[in-house]
């Protein structure tokens, strides 16, 4: 309840702007951890007010668990292993005993483990001297990566403890085993060093980097060790005289939309295919434009969700309750949020295997209807069940195929998968140019606005599913078109498709599609591979084959906007 409070009211936020924030909040948690083991033994909320109120008068009274805590661990020496370390960083690192190794011998390793070269691993009891050698070599390879993690976990200094322990004997001289560690190893190449050639191989190894210091032991006589002052003088700050473009952005198919409007009487005709079609047959359609025209800037979508959302903010709002008719998906509610959930129930669908959501209709039913449940829309979830149900058995007319969706299982298709791509310096009227002379010659739609996309061009495609060896891309439009199947033919969603310039989605969709498969496929080829965008006007979608558009665009035309995208291009030239 406390850590709810405290969330509530921004508490940790607003302490930790103080500089004695990590402080006071570390103190209040501390008294709320006693508080909740002292409620046990109170009666009630005024019994604990009372021992609070006792704690505060009689301090000393207090057990170890009311001993102030620290707020932080950062100022403390941390004493960890070199493996614990691997992928931390510390502002400062000691390494007292990094010469330090333990060499395999038959004294302390009566069973090593072993590779051979062909990388099998042996368990030897009992070794002989061969097989310690070779254990022995493994270990000083491990001791040496090791010494790597050590000597990359500083952030600013790291000291290593360096010496040599050997022993002089008068037929052998003097003999050290520094060289068998790691570190040893790495600064002669296995040689054996003596303590009197110590300093001037650790020389050699610091030659003339300033960063690197060789220094002896401080006095141990101290108990604490300062460093020598260092004046060094520093060097003024370097002015930056560069520029920062600032031009560059992340935007997805919604932003690019913004600002988008249907062309005025005389314009250009050369700006939209088909400009003898008129605005009226246009408008017949049922397309509604709100979302083109806004003038609003659209930042990229950070989920599938807002992706939709955004998409859909145009579209008319009807709630449920003003119909009078029957129940159907026709007089299901309008706009963005139940546009939206109709996408999540799909989304849920095809995580869970399109296939398994019709095996078992009784799940789907209470799956539904506790979506439903949430929205308030509980005498819709039978509604929205039997259409879900009869949707993915339906018989989808595709490019050169046919397609049920209860035949495609979860390791099929992909939900909602995200794209990201570079853009540079890409011109919007270009781009819009290219795509209206390709798709749906004769009707006329808005034309974007005069612009360029500079950064990266985001979004998520509702689904992307492989059939018969081609992949496809999906998208659900929840678009109101009329009161029946009828209102949704080809020629009802080809309208709305320029309308929405859903023609310039479907197309950057497969654009993604394309590069995705390019860089995944081997030998991959266009026109093989790649099936086509299908969208599914969801209140339209029938046995006979209304409310499924599904168009495949022409190589030659991904493969010049693949290219548009990746040229760089100057600002007074189309590519």
């Amino acid at each position: 309840m406390v850590r709810a409070l405290l969330l509530a009211f921004n508490v940790a936020a607003r302490m930790l702007a103080d500089p004695f924030g990590e402080r006071w909040l570390t103190n209040v948690l501390h008294l709320a951890e006693l508080l909740q083991a002292a409620a046990a033994d109170q009666d009630g909320e005024q019994g604990l007010i009372r021992w609070l109120a006792a704690q505060i008068e009689n301090p000393q009274a207090g057990g170890d668990d009311q001993i102030l805590r620290l707020e932080s661990d950062q100022a403390l020496v941390r004493v960890v292993t070199i493996h614990k370390a691997k992928g931390l960083e510390y502002p400062l690192v000691f390494l007292p005993f990094i010469c330090s190794f333990r060499k395999v011998t038959a004294k302390n390793s009566p069973i090593v483990k072993i590779h051979d070269p062909d990388g099998t691993v042996r368990m030897v009891v009992n070794p002989a001297p061969e097989d310690l050698d070779t254990a022995d070599q493994e270990r000083l390879a491990e001791d040496l990566r090791m010494l790597y993690v050590a000597l990359t976990r500083a952030c600013h200094a790291c000291w290593l403890g360096m010496g040599v322990m050997g022993k002089v004997t008068k037929t052998s001289g003097e003999t050290s085993d520094l060289h068998e560690s790691g570190i040893g190893y790495l600064l002669k190449g296995g040689e054996m060093i003596s303590a009197a050639e110590l300093p001037s191989v650790l020389a050699e190894v610091k030659g003339d980097c300033d960063a690197v210091c060789v220094a002896p032991f401080p006095d141990l006589s101290l108990e604490t060790a300062a460093p020598e002052p260092d004046h060094q003088v520093l060097s003024p700050a370097r002015t930056f005289l560069g520029t920062i473009p600032k031009n560059w952005r992340i935007t997805s198919y919604s932003g690019i939309l913004t600002g988008a409007a249907m062309p005025e009487d005389g314009a250009d005709a050369g700006a939209v295919t088909g400009a003898d079609a008129g605005a009226d047959d246009w408008a017949d359609a049922g397309a509604d434009v709100g979302v083109l025209l806004d003038e609003t800037p659209v930042d990229s979508p950070d989920s599938p969700a807002q992706d939709q959302l955004q998409e859909a903010a145009g579209e008319e709002r009807l709630s449920p309750e003003v119909f009078f008719k029957a129940r159907s998906i026709h007089t299901f509610a309008r706009g963005p949020e139940p546009g939206t959930f109709l996408h999540d129930m799909l989304e849920w669908a095809a995580h869970t295997g399109f296939d398994r959501v019709v095996q078992d209709p009784a799940a789907t039913r209470d799956k539904i209807a506790s979506l439903c449940s949430r929205r308030g829309w509980d005498a819709w979830s039978g509604v929205l069940c039997d259409w879900l149900l009869k949707l993915l058995q339906t018989r989808l007319h595709l490019p050169e195929t046919f397609l049920t969706l209860s035949d495609l299982g979860a390791d099929q298709c992909r939900a909602e998968m995200e794209f990201l791509f570079a853009a540079h310096q890409v011109d919007i009227r270009d781009l819009d140019r290219r795509v209206t002379d390709a798709a749906l010659p004769g009707i006329v739609r808005p034309v974007l606005r005069q612009d360029r996309v500079n950064g990266m061009l985001k979004g998520f495609i509702d689904l992307v599913f492989c059939h018969g060896g081609r992949y496809f891309v999906l998208d659900y439009k929840s678009n109101y078109l009329g009161d029946d199947a009828t209102a949704y033919d080809k020629d009802a969603m080809a309208h709305a498709m320029a309308g929405h310039r859903y023609d310039l989605q479907s197309v950057l969709y497969i654009l993604a599609l394309h590069r995705l498969l390019k860089a995944r496929v081997r030998e991959y080829d266009y026109d093989r591979d790649v099936g086509g965008a299908v969208y599914l006007f969801l209140r339209g979608v029938d046995a006979s084959g209304t409310g499924v558009y599904a168009d495949k665009p022409s190589k030659t035309l991904i493969e010049k906007l693949d290219r548009l995208f990746k040229e760089k291009h100057s600002h007074d030239a189309h590519s």
